[in-house]
């Protein structure tokens, strides 16, 4: 094998085993970790993957958006992601949250591509019609996340059906990880709040804040719930949108198409 290919090879497999290496003690540490879970400290995560030059989560496009709000005042359509170029999931299929400015929007398109951002996956979303921070997830009829990899997924929210071009669109990375048995099984015993601390501290952002934002939605008038909301998106820079509400989406609306 000629040193050029190995450097390739080298390359391709540096990020998984990273994700790997930065597991392992904190799920050694599980009655540690478990009792950090189980106490009153807030919600708050520490990114795994490398900062982003610019921030690959706020959107980008140019769609005029009807609203008696004045132009400074409009946020941007934005992922929840931290700005980073790979957050962890544990799931085949996770939920992708986005805060959407205006309920005038109704339609998103969503794309899924490997590492290499050769396409996966594509389908069109129906929104709720309502501003807020919405969660979608992934198909079932997607590809299944493989463990180890990275994908990037974009949803671009639909302002003209025949003027595509002034789509708003948002984007992100993903890698899935396992879990270790000892931590899986210790995360099903604790209810909602403690499991997000403890996907928190074991740096899974995808079920931090999906947990979370369950509990958000199904409990919009608990000040503590809406507390700790606050602490995680504020951890990661995201304290503009916590005050928006989490409501109720998605639907696909078409088959998947290559």
């Amino acid at each position: 094998m000629t040193m050029k290919k190995m450097l390739r090879l080298s390359a391709f497999f540096l990020l998984p085993l990273a994700v790997s290496l930065e597991l392992v003690p904190l799920s050694g540490r599980l009655g540690q970790t478990t009792a950090s879970a189980n106490s009153s400290g807030s919600v708050v995560f520490q990114p795994n993957g490398s900062p982003r030059t610019t921030r690959g989560g706020a959107s980008r496009g140019i769609c005029s958006i009807a609203s008696s709000e004045s132009s400074q005042n409009k946020k941007p359509a934005i992922a929840l992601i931290p700005n980073t170029d790979a957050e962890l999931t544990t799931q085949a299929h996770p939920t992708i949250f986005l805060y959407i400015p205006d309920g005038t929007i109704v339609s998103a398109e969503l794309s899924l591509w490997d590492r290499n951002q050769n396409g996966l996956y594509q389908t069109t979303v129906s929104l709720s019609g309502k501003s807020g921070i919405v969660g979608i997830e992934l198909p079932d009829a997607a590809p299944s996340l493989e463990v180890g990899n990275r994908y990037k997924w974009s949803l671009a929210l639909i302002c003209d059906r025949t003027e595509r071009s002034r789509d708003l669109v948002v984007e992100g990375w993903m890698q899935r990880t396992q879990l270790s048995s000892t931590l899986e099984k210790q995360i099903g015993t604790l209810e909602p709040l403690q499991r997000a601390r403890l996907y928190a501290q074991n740096r899974i952002w995808y079920e931090t804040l999906a947990t979370l934002a369950q509990l958000r939605r199904s409990r919009p008038d608990d000040s503590r719930i809406a507390t700790e909301w606050q602490s995680l998106l504020q951890s990661v820079g995201l304290q503009d949108v916590a005050q928006a509400p989490v409501i109720n989406c998605c639907q696909s609306e078409n088959q998947p198409q290559p």
